[in-house]
């Protein structure tokens, strides 16, 4: 199990069991807890990650929304705590919507899926899921 702390105010726990990661974290600031399991992949240093995450809204009551979420190693750290700091300044500066069509095809795809009843006889899923098989995990 591991501790993460985030600039932004978050805190949580990583935990890895099995062949998953399981997030458990809160925003400091509204106490907002949040939950992700992503699909581990074999190895050392992890490239990319895909899962679930599930959080509540800011809106009046709260309401509780489930999506799918993909995770991409943009660098590595430095050592040097100072660089590692201003990378992390500069990078949480960014827009935190992506730009329209900056998301290929098959991420979008991978990430927004119908589901329900409707979706079986199409070769869709009957619940929100992100099964191993059609994992986009990788490691380097």
């Amino acid at each position: 199990m591991f501790t993460i702390t985030c600039r932004s105010g978050v805190e949580g726990w990583f935990l890895l069991l099995q062949s998953c990661c399981y997030v458990i974290g809160a925003e400091l600031s509204s106490g907002t807890y949040a939950f992700g399991l992503f699909n581990g992949v074999s190895g050392t240093r992890v490239d990319r990650l895909d899962g679930l995450f599930l959080i509540n809204s800011s809106d009046v009551g709260r309401t509780a929304y489930a999506g799918g979420v993909l995770l991409e190693r943009i660098s590595d750290l430095t050592g040097d705590e100072a660089a590692d700091d201003a990378q992390l300044d500069e990078l949480g500066k960014l827009p935190a919507v992506a730009p329209r069509n900056s998301i290929s095809a098959e991420i979008a795809a991978h990430l927004v899926r119908d589901i329900g009843p409707s979706q079986i006889p199409f070769g869709g899923d009957w619940l929100l899921s992100m099964p191993t098989v059609r994992s986009l995990s990788r490691n380097g």
